[in-house]
């Protein structure tokens, strides 16, 4: 290589370096999560690609009539809504091992557990809407 080509290619280099200490990197992907580890929003190239919010809205008019156990549709549950266990076990207030013994039908909810879940299942909107909110702890 000739010493001015040599040149030339070393101050293209250089001014290459000087321009991108000017670019700040912007991420490809932004994935926002709670303090609970739910999944709240996914973007990609500043376009949203997920919402928590929109994929509740979709879920909420879902025709659940087809499941034939709490296991399958808390499966269609936390892949709609994109979650890990962690989760949906946050999103539905319970223990991770309440909701993997669930998910994997081990158990099977009862009582006022079940009819909760019944209620998340047809008003999942109504979670997001209360996770939101202050909790109640100081009520007795």
């Amino acid at each position: 290589m000739k010493k001015s080509d040599f040149d030339d290619l070393l101050t293209s280099v250089q001014d290459m370096a000087n321009y991108s200490e000017f670019l700040s990197p912007v991420p490809s992907r932004i994935i926002k999560y709670d303090k609970d580890g739910i999944l709240l929003e996914i973007m990609e190239e500043g376009v949203v690609v997920f919402s928590l919010e929109s994929a509740l809205e979709t879920y909420s008019h879902k025709n659940i009539s087809h499941f034939k156990t709490f296991s399958e549709l808390l499966g269609d549950m936390s892949r709609a809504f994109r979650q890990t266990d962690r989760g949906m076990a946050s999103f539905l207030g319970i223990p991770v091992s309440t909701y993997r013994g669930w998910k994997q039908g081990r158990r099977t909810p009862r009582g006022p557990a079940r009819r909760l879940l019944e209620i998340s299942i047809r008003y999942p909107k109504a979670l997001l809407h209360t996770l939101r909110e202050q909790p109640l702890d100081h009520c007795s």
